[in-house]
């Protein structure tokens, strides 16, 4: 029983000859020491803004008893998934060794298929369809209506600190854009999971992770540069991240200072919105809080609570010690 299958090919309307049909493989592909390059579309010296047709052929299975050898070169054509691995080892050993955009290293088989590439094209696709809801929500974290009034806070302060030093402006953009991006938003896109309970699956984690350093390129100032050894963030995204740099400046500016009443407002509501809603346990909190920090670098924030004056005045540092030690001899007692 015979079964009649369709193909696709690739058709330049607009080649040297009229309409020419586009192989990964033919009598003008470039041989050497038993390789073969697939054809590229600069072996066909294709330009830009070409016209190309995909084309569909019915192949009829009887061709393949009257001449077996044209159906594995025809084949070659129409399996556009797995070029860069021979179909089986008599077409391996017939066309010999094929090779795309570099060479295959000596004592290296090709029959290893390059996994980088295909995941990179679906990652180009997941992106594609996700694009919209990605940037709604880079639009909204540089958007400074919705920014909280600790950030706000923060980030003034970072201001009246470069003015009180004489901080250069572009370290002192530095300075926001690396505390705002990557300290602030870059774990929580990371892992969403921190913030929410969620469970991340184990392959959306890579996805995310991807996502932070999109998020955290935004913010740099350096050129944005893509090769072939760039990462993927990079070639995935190496057209949006210009356009996600361009509001970053005058958000800074947008934003609106806080004073300390506000902010101490702000602290306490959020403290009274904690307790009635949250069941927080301080001890436990207090206890993470100084395994964390306090306990690793007692030294060198009690040094700095007794320079800074405000500190210095309401006493904080003698008192920072006190806890210290209270934390300590509950330690050793347990």
């Amino acid at each position: 029983m015979f079964h009649i299958t369709i193909i696709n090919i690739l058709e330049w309307q607009e080649g040297r000859a009229g309409k020419l049909t586009l192989n990964d493989n033919d009598n003008t592909s470039e041989r050497n020491n038993g390789l073969v390059c697939l054809n590229t579309l600069k072996h066909y010296m294709v330009k830009d803004n070409s016209r190309m047709a995909l084309m569909y052929k019915q192949h009829d299975d009887r061709t393949d008893n009257a001449n077996p050898t044209a159906f594995k070169e025809e084949s070659l054509v129409s399996e556009d998934i797995t070029l860069l691995m021979p179909e089986d080892v008599e077409c391996s050993e017939l066309e010999g060794e094929k090779w795309h955009l570099s060479n295959v290293p000596a004592g290296q088989s090709n029959t290893d298929p390059d996994f980088g590439d295909i995941f990179l094209n679906r990652l180009f696709l997941t992106k594609l369809l996700l694009s919209e809801c990605i940037d709604t929500t880079f639009e909204s974290l540089i958007d400074p209506q919705s920014l909280s009034i600790p950030i706000r806070y923060f980030i003034g302060m970072l201001d009246k600190l470069g003015k009180t030093y004489g901080v250069e402006q572009d370290v002192l953009q530095s300075w926001k854009n690396e505390c705002y991006a990557t300290r602030v938003w870059a774990p929580l896109i990371g892992k969403p999971d921190i913030l929410f309970d969620v469970s991340v699956p184990a392959y959306v984690g890579p996805c995310m992770d991807i996502l932070k350093q999109v998020f955290v390129e935004s913010f740099t100032q350096t050129a944005h540069k893509v090769n072939k050894e760039s990462p993927p963030q990079k070639l995935l995204f190496h057209k949006d991240i210009p356009r996600y740099r361009k509001p970053i400046g005058p958000f800074f500016i947008r934003l609106e200072p806080v004073t300390d009443k506000e902010f101490w407002s702000e602290m306490d509501e959020i403290s009274d919105k904690q307790k009635s809603e949250l069941r927080f346990s301080r001890q436990s909190a207090l206890h993470q809080l100084y395994n964390l920090y306090i306990g690793k670098y007692k030294s060198q924030i009690i040094n700095d609570l007794e320079d800074i004056e405000e500190a210095s005045n309401i006493k904080l540092a003698s008192k920072l010690e006190e806890v210290i030690k209270l934390m300590e001899e509950t330690s050793t007692t347990c």
